[in-house]
């Protein structure tokens, strides 16, 4: 199981089998390890991939809360730019 999709087919399975359906055969412990850590990590990669798209949105809303079609150049302060800049290169490690 190395795909979101794969993962899911086992995990639909493994409910069905739980839940009784006798065409299904009995998962091995391991695989059901297997699959719930996978689940996992899928889990946790969705939510920071939320979280910086939240991140970026937010930035991408300021940003342009401070364009005006009307003047050829739109001043932002150095705060407002270095803002931008951290949520465009994400966390630092």
């Amino acid at each position: 199981m190395s795909t979101p999709t794969e993962v899911a087919v086992f995990l639909e399975n493994l409910n069905a089998w739980r839940r009784g359906d006798e065409t299904i055969e009995m998962p091995s412990p391991y695989d059901i390890g297997f699959a719930i850590e996978s689940a996992i990590a899928i889990l946790r990669e969705h939510a920071e991939r939320t979280r910086r798209v939240e991140q970026l949105t937010l930035a991408l809303k300021d940003a342009i809360s401070t364009y005006d079609p009307a003047r050829a150049e739109t001043l932002v302060t150095a705060e407002r730019q270095e803002a931008w800049r951290a949520a465009l290169e994400g966390p630092t490690a």
